[in-house]
C-alpha cells in the first residue's frame, strides 16, 4: 500500500497527486491516511487501535441545510473518529483554499494511547487551508506545519 525508508517512514511520494482540476469540499467523503508533519518530513498511519469500525477515521462535507433548527447556519460536515462519531460546522472558501471549523462535536471523544480520536478531531478543528484533487485531500494546521492526508471515499 505504501513504501517506506530504511528507517520504517512512510514516504509520500506515494501519495502525490498532481491535478489542476478546482474540486471543491461539498458533497465528498473521505478516509484519513496519514497525519503528516511537513516541517519534519515525517508521517504515520492512525494508530488503529481495538475496536476499529469499517467507517473509522472518515470525513464528509455536506450542503447548508435549510432546515432553521439546524445547529450549523453554513456547511456542515459528519464523521467517524475511532469508535466515536463527530460533527461539526465549517465555511470554506474554494478560490483560497481556506477553510475555517466554526464547531466541532462528537460522541465522548477524548485522548487515549489506544487510537488517534484526539489527534484527529484536533487536525480537523484547527484546518485552515485545504489541497483537494479527485482522489486526496490535505488538511493543513499548525501554520501548515501538519496536515492530515486523506483519500477519497465517494
Amino acid at each position: 500500500m505504501c513504501s517506506c525508508n530504511d528507517e520504517g517512514v512512510i514516504l509520500l511520494d506515494d501519495y502525490i497527486v498532481k491535478d489542476t482540476t478546482q474540486y471543491t469540499l461539498e458533497q465528498t467523503e473521505w478516509n484519513l491516511v496519514l497525519f503528516v508533519d511537513a516541517e519534519n518530513n515525517t508521517s504515520r498511519e492512525p494508530i488503529k487501535g481495538p475496536y476499529l469500525l469499517p467507517n473509522s477515521y472518515t470525513l464528509s462535507f455536506h450542503s447548508a441545510i435549510e432546515d432553521p433548527s439546524f445547529f450549523c447556519d453554513t456547511t456542515y460536515f459528519t464523521g467517524m473518529a475511532h469508535i466515536n462519531s463527530i460533527e461539526g460546522c465549517y465555511s470554506a472558501n474554494n478560490a483560497n483554499s481556506t477553510i475555517q471549523v466554526t464547531f466541532l462535536w462528537g460522541t465522548a471523544v477524548h485522548p487515549n494511547f489506544e487510537n488517534d480520536e484526539a489527534n484527529y478531531c484536533y487536525g480537523i478543528h484547527y484546518s485552515t487551508e485545504f489541497e483537494i484533487t479527485a482522489t486526496q485531500l490535505k488538511l493543513f494546521y499548525n501554520d501548515r506545519k501538519n496536515y492530515l492526508l486523506f483519500k477519497r471515499v465517494k
